[in-house]
């Protein structure tokens, strides 16, 4: 998970309107320490799990390349979205806010029975640390 990201996700997971939603971390960079997750959470308020991905095992099975990079799964297990959480931060750009919030758009049209709009979208930010 990126810092960037953290308020973010720590508010849609907090949100009655995803309640009934899972939200977890999956710490894929190998150079955080058990240490560096547990004061990532601390100092972010997270509460949702963190879980550190020993050896990239799920990073691998969900060819994860990037942190962040959301995936949402249905009730199935099955990939529904993956890619950027929103467009507000990019190659060469930082904008004030966000203009599209890819994540949440996809989640809202899951948890409505719709299809989704865009189910994959490119992640932006630092590769996974292997």
């Amino acid at each position: 998970m990126a810092k960037l990201y953290a308020q973010r996700l720590q508010e849609m997971a907090s949100s009655t309107a995803y309640q009934n939603v899972n939200f977890y971390g999956i710490m894929s960079n190998q150079h955080d320490s058990d240490e560096d997750i547990v004061e990532y959470a601390r100092q972010h308020e997270i509460s949702f799990p963190l879980l550190k991905d020993l050896h990239n095992r799920v990073a691998d099975q969900f060819a994860a390349e990037r942190t962040p990079e959301a995936f949402l799964l249905d009730d199935e297990y099955r990939i529904r979205y993956r890619g950027r959480i929103d467009d507000q931060f990019g190659i060469g750009t930082l904008l004030k806010e966000p203009r599209s919030h890819d994540l949440k758009n996809a989640l809202d049209e899951l948890l409505a029975g719709k299809n989704i709009t865009f189910p994959v979208t490119n992640a932006v930010g630092c590769i996974i640390g292997r």
